[in-house]
């Protein structure tokens, strides 16, 4: 997957964003008119994700992610299209002289959608 990062560090910010897109690329076994079919299928992803420090200084935030990403087309033998929203909570450990922060986020999906199409039947979950 290329993808491509645009993030706010959460250094002593208040508020963070960030928001991350690139293609997805995908190999399945559908069924169609032979018993078994490759089916190469490529796409797009999209995120977004924005949150609060509410106490700048205490390495902790909150916040949430929407996410959508759609693969193949109606041409093709098997397409997806799926979409959520979370709600995230995100701690982090700066660590003097690294170049990088380690972290770990957790959350939870309050809302989402994953649609599957294949040549013959479409399904919802």
């Amino acid at each position: 997957m290329i993808l491509g990062i645009f993030s706010a560090s959460p250094a002593l910010a208040i508020m963070e964003g960030s928001s991350a897109f690139g293609y997805r690329m995908t190999k399945t076994t559908c069924c169609g008119t032979s018993p078994t079919q490759d089916s190469p299928a490529t796409g797009f992803e999209a995120q977004l994700s924005g949150y609060v420090d509410p106490i700048p200084m205490i390495p902790y935030a909150v916040g949430g992610t929407l996410f959508y990403h759609q693969t193949g087309s109606k041409e093709d033998p098997i397409s997806s299209t799926g979409w959520g929203l979370d709600i995230e909570g995100k701690i982090w450990y700066p660590i003097p002289r690294i170049p990088f922060t380690l972290f770990a986020k957790a959350g939870y999906t309050l809302a989402g959608g994953y649609n599957v199409t294949t040549e013959d039947r479409s399904e919802e979950h």
